[in-house]
């Protein structure tokens, strides 16, 4: 900072904000000074590079200030006095950082609370992130609180990142409101546009009615930079929790084609796979449907954010050879897959016929005995150019040709390479 008479003459130079006056009442019969009028103000500067300080009726008084600064001012008129000031931004000139609890690092942080935004019932557990953001200068220490209104949520639990030196965390007594006062000490965060502070754990009250808005603020929030110096606070985020009625939504998978035989109607079994993707843990109905005609419904229990496969088995199909829809739904989905039914293919090589042991469409258990062996690739070969197995090929296709005209070496090979891989 550079001292200035008016008339533009440099005469002092120094590094601190103190501006020293002395005012003198003149005694019109002696001249004298009294000394208990002397006065010494300190003057704050504001973001304006020149301010002005003016000394009224004084004689004496620029000559007494100018010696208090190593005397270099010169007496003027006896009316007024105009001292003014201009400062340069040197680092030389003010405090050390950290000696002074205003200084500002005049980059803008900003604190966010992550979710922004989230929907729960009254009751459900919610995690957040407490973030800065713009913290390019890293960050030292910390003091922020958190808190809600009307008691809407309970703070149950903090974990604090990067190990901190000092790890000052207070939850009231009714859970309400967090407060942290953080020093990193040596495991101080680096400069990053996005510095995790925290996690916070916390609950919506239970007496919290559906349809409200529930909003987690921060405040009061002073950080520091690896240097100690306090950043400038840009933005104090909030959270916004909208509070939901507890439901299940019983979502269902795709499901796949289906194709049995006549000799299968008695018992077919269907399944799908269904995820409760609400927020509540649930029990709700599940329907299978053909041809648009409901078959059977089961009640099936799912945790919020659960699969679980759902089927339906020994179902009777009282349907002709042909194609056909089934159908897999809840209140919330419904998936469809096409069912084609199929006359039954005789029996290979005596014993009971072919069955379709995974609804593919194709009959590996050859000999009927309801399992899938050796022996049934055995009966394949051996029954080979019988009308029974060439007059079937799409049942036989397992080298999956696209338009089978016959059954070959070629599909022996493919149902034996099925049951050893």
């Amino acid at each position: 900072m550079r001292y200035v008479y008016s008339s533009g003459e440099e005469y002092l130079k120094f590094g601190t904000l103190l501006v020293c006056g002395i005012i003198v009442l003149l005694i019109a019969s002696s001249g004298a000074v009294a000394a208990d009028d002397t006065k010494c103000e300190k003057v704050e500067f504001g973001d304006e590079n020149t301010t002005s300080v003016n000394y009224q009726n004084v004689s004496t008084g620029q000559q007494s200030c100018a010696d208090n600064h190593q005397n270099r001012a010169e007496t003027t008129s006896t009316d007024e006095t105009v001292w003014r000031f201009e400062t340069e931004a040197r680092a030389e000139d003010g405090p050390t950082v950290g000696d002074n609890a205003d200084e500002r690092d005049p980059a803008g942080i900003s604190v966010v609370v992550d979710p922004t935004t989230t929907k729960l019932v009254p009751g459900e557990t919610v995690t957040f992130d407490l973030i800065i953001e713009d913290a390019n200068q890293g960050v030292g220490a910390y003091k922020i609180a958190l808190s809600s209104a009307d008691s809407a949520v309970i703070f149950e639990e903090v974990s604090l990142r990067n190990d901190p030196t000092f790890p000052g965390t207070e939850i009231s007594e009714n859970g309400t409101h967090l407060s942290l006062e953080v020093g990193m000490g040596d495991n101080k965060h680096p400069g990053a546009n996005e510095t995790v502070l925290a996690e916070v754990t916390a609950t919506v009250n239970d007496e919290v009615t559906p349809g409200a808005n529930v909003t987690v603020r921060t405040e009061n929030a002073e950080v520091t930079n690896i240097d100690g110096t306090r950043y400038n606070i840009s933005d104090s985020g909030s959270a916004t929790l909208s509070i939901v009625e507890p439901t299940g939504i019983f979502e269902i998978d795709p499901v796949e084609d289906r194709t049995v035989t006549s000799q299968e109607l008695t018992n077919v079994s269907f399944g799908a796979s269904v995820t409760n993707a609400g927020n509540w843990n649930d029990t709700k109905q599940v329907t299978l449907q053909i041809g648009g005609e409901a078959v059977t419904t089961k009640n099936v229990s799912i945790d919020t954010g659960d699969t679980t496969n759902v089927t339906f088995e020994g179902v009777t199909l009282n349907r002709t050879p042909g194609m056909y829809n089934y159908t897999i739904l809840t209140e919330d989905d419904e998936q469809s897959g096409a069912l084609e039914v199929v006359e039954a293919v005789d029996p290979v090589g005596g014993g009971e016929p072919p069955q379709d042991l995974n609804g593919d469409g194709r009959y590996e258990d050859i000999d009927g005995d309801g399992d899938f062996t050796v022996f049934d690739v055995q009966a394949l070969y051996d029954n080979l150019d019988t009308e029974a197995v060439q007059g079937h090929p799409e049942a036989f296709n397992f080298s999956g040709s696209d338009n089978p005209e016959e059954v070959t070496i070629f599909d022996v090979q493919s149902l034996f390479d099925q049951l050893v891989v």
